[in-house]
């Protein structure tokens, strides 16, 4: 950083306790240890790494639908990942018949786009003075591509490319209420 960073006494707590969540994960690999860890290398990555414009982020996001289809669908090499790999590069959810898998990928990607969505409704807001709806909107589709994710690996017994789902639940739906609020002009041109 440009500027020093202050640290505090109450940081040793917290150094303390994610020190021991990870020395507990290292020793016993329980899933949920690898979901904290990945969960805080998720949420470190999307407020570290900031994409500024809709016109970055969207191509961005449908780029590595294009990846992670490719591989998913022509190769086994995300399979292989996201099975052999032992290490908290992904979320474990247990199942009845084993565990479900949420590469770090599918929540930091989209996750890049719905900041931009947060920030477009802050500058929306202190702009118009009234509440919008673009993280929501971006929120909810995220939330139903998780849920068809889920449907479409339950009923095909396949590992499926997640963001395959993802990328169009989250950026059609925004797009589209730009374009029906008459906000595209600000909504493409927006950088913040």
């Amino acid at each position: 950083p440009p500027h020093p960073v202050p640290f505090y006494l109450g940081d040793v707590v917290l150094y303390s306790i994610a020190l021991s969540i990870n020395i507990y994960y290292y020793m016993t690999r329980a899933n949920w240890a690898n979901n904290t860890i990945a969960f805080s290398i998720a949420f470190f990555a999307i407020l570290s790494i900031r994409i500024e414009k809709f016109t970055a982020a969207a191509p961005f996001l449908w780029s590595l639908l294009i990846y992670d289809a490719f591989f998913v669908y022509s190769t086994d090499v995300m399979t292989n990942v996201a099975v052999n790999i032992q290490g908290p590069i992904k979320f474990q959810i247990s199942t009845p018949n084993g565990y479900s898998v949420l590469g770090l990928g599918d929540l930091v990607i989209p996750g890049m786009f719905l900041s931009v969505c947060s920030r477009f409704d802050s500058f929306l807001k202190k702009l118009l003075h009234k509440r919008t709806p673009y993280w929501i909107i971006g929120m909810c589709g995220y939330a139903a591509s998780m849920v068809l994710t889920d449907v479409v690996c339950y009923i095909t017994k396949h590992g499926q490319p997640a963001l395959l789902f993802i990328t169009p639940a989250v950026t059609a739906p925004t797009v589209l209420m730009a374009f029906i609020r008459r906000e595209h002009y600000v909504f493409l041109s927006f950088s913040g």
